[in-house]
């Protein structure tokens, strides 16, 4: 937003190449190009006259905003995000639940015999 345009087909080029690179589905964006004055630096040195009046010239700026979280698209993606695939060969009155309780009780059976794992470290006589 700090870069300025010399010409409003530059700026609006650079405006729809942003918004394509930045595209987010959860936080829409929004921007459009607006025109301003920028004072022009004197081509002297020194101080100006009393008299003598600032030149501008036309510029060219991009205004962005940042919409609100879209709802719907969020909670569609924490849904499908949220799908826990676990594959069995037990079929004997396990339901799903069951299937997902025994499945995460294993890390405390894995805890448990680390050691086991571990190698094995003798110490010197």
């Amino acid at each position: 937003m700090k870069q300025t345009y010399s010409c409003a087909a530059d700026a609006q080029e650079a405006l729809c190449r942003f918004l394509k690179n930045y595209r987010n589905k959860f936080y829409p964006l929004k921007g459009q190009v607006i025109k301003a004055a920028e004072k022009v630096k004197r081509d002297k040195p020194g101080r100006p006259a009393c008299n003598e009046e600032p030149s501008y010239r036309v510029i060219y700026r991009l205004n962005l905003q940042v919409e609100d979280l879209d709802e719907g698209t969020y909670w569609q993606e924490r849904q499908r995000l949220s799908c826990f695939v676990l594959v069995s060969n037990i079929f004997d009155d396990y339901t799903g639940y069951d299937l997902l309780k025994e499945y995460k009780q294993q890390t405390m059976v894995e805890n448990r015999f680390k050691f086991v794992k571990q190698s094995i470290k003798y110490d010197r006589v």
